[in-house]
């Protein structure tokens, strides 16, 4: 009786031990997750100025100038316009992207699309800004 309590003893500390080796896993993993969101989504976000709006549109410039870091304004549209269409409701936006080239983001908050337009900036901007 003592061997069979001895065998029980023994695999109930290994089923122990692995419980909570999968548990250590599922904890490191989420650490691990938690610290890459943390100090990697800041850098690999688009980063871009307000050069101008008024109550009908909204001009925004690309600063990404290291893109193995960051991502463009148009690779990352969609977060960019939740971003601007929430600081500036009801408003056209419209960008220079990291060429220098002007164009139209159409934002549909429905689907999270973003659909790229062409513009001309003289067309958009006053003579003011």
């Amino acid at each position: 009786m003592s061997q069979l309590v001895e065998v029980l003893y023994v695999g109930g500390l290994a089923l122990l031990a692995m419980a909570m080796y999968q548990k250590y896993r599922r904890f490191r993993a989420a650490v691990t997750r938690e610290v890459q969101q943390t100090t990697m989504t800041p850098f690999r976000q688009a980063h871009y100025n307000v050069e101008g709006y008024d109550d009908k549109v909204v001009i925004l410039r690309d600063v990404g100038y290291d893109y193995s870091q960051m991502l463009t304004v148009t690779n990352d549209a969609e977060r960019v316009c939740r971003q601007v269409s929430a600081a500036f409701p009801r408003r056209r936006i419209f960008y220079f992207d990291s060429d220098g080239d002007f164009a139209e983001m159409q934002y549909d908050a429905k689907r999270d699309h973003v659909t790229f337009l062409p513009a001309r900036s003289e067309d958009v901007l006053p003579t003011n800004w």
